[in-house]
């Protein structure tokens, strides 16, 4: 079991609060806290010890931490194209980007060029931790392919 599973496995333990393991959750998924996520816990821990009623979300903050984005994967993932992006930036639409399956890609290219929008999806659909990228409501999410 690697180091990380032994955490979450402990974290998800019975004889934890609930309101504990979201600290541990938003601190896993985003690396920091920040002043709404602490609100949040505050009325979890009060919704948990039945000071004010349980809210149609409570069930949500009962899940357990996941491992999934902080372990090693089984087989190798590639990046092979990025495509169908709508309602990103100013990011054109169907577009579809081709990366070779073998070696290092470098990206560049002039200011506006979108290399930070593409980056933006790229770290959300790799599960990275920090800010999670938010688009545009009603947006579709981008078409990845990926070889294994």
């Amino acid at each position: 079991m690697t180091q990380i599973a032994k955490v979450v496995k402990w974290v998800n333990s019975a004889k934890k609060p609930l309101w504990w393991r979201q600290v541990i959750r938003r601190v896993m998924e985003q690396g920091e806290l920040q002043q709404q996520d602490l609100q949040l816990i505050y009325q979890i821990a009060k919704m948990e010890f039945g000071l004010i009623p349980q809210t149609k979300e409570y069930p949500n903050y009962v899940k357990v931490v996941a491992v999934a984005g902080f372990e090693t994967e089984a087989a190798p993932v590639t990046l092979a194209s990025l495509g169908n992006v709508k309602n990103v930036s100013s990011l054109i639409e169907d577009v579809t980007l081709t990366f070779p399956t073998v070696g290092l890609t470098a990206v560049y290219g002039d200011n506006g060029a979108g290399k930070s929008s593409y980056a933006k999806i790229l770290k959300s659909a790799c599960l990275t931790r920090g800010v999670k990228f938010v688009g545009i409501p009603q947006t579709l999410p981008p078409h990845i392919t990926t070889k294994y």
